[in-house]
């Protein structure tokens, strides 16, 4: 698989699991605080399984490591305020 729709996918996956949680807490069907615990327990998983479809390019791994620095980027911006 091509490093950028690796990178895509990934991107895609962990951001549907963030949605689903926020989904779960928004109609309550699970609390707030037991979604930000998934939420913690379940991304690092994910991005390790979703490394096996990046190939062996030195670039694949700047690649890879896009997706947990943009959601953490992401989780700062609404942190600060500023999303």
């Amino acid at each position: 698989m091509s490093p950028y729709l690796a990178t895509l996918v990934t991107f895609l996956i962990a951001i549907a699991f963030l949605r689903l949680m926020d989904f779960l807490a928004n109609r309550g069907y699970i609390e707030s605080r037991l979604s930000r615990k998934i939420i913690h327990i379940g991304t690092g998983p994910i991005f390790v399984l979703c490394w096996l479809m990046f190939i062996d390019i030195y670039y694949s791994r700047w690649l890879a490591a896009l997706v947990p620095l943009v959601i953490t980027l992401q989780f700062a911006l609404v942190g600060l305020g500023i999303l």
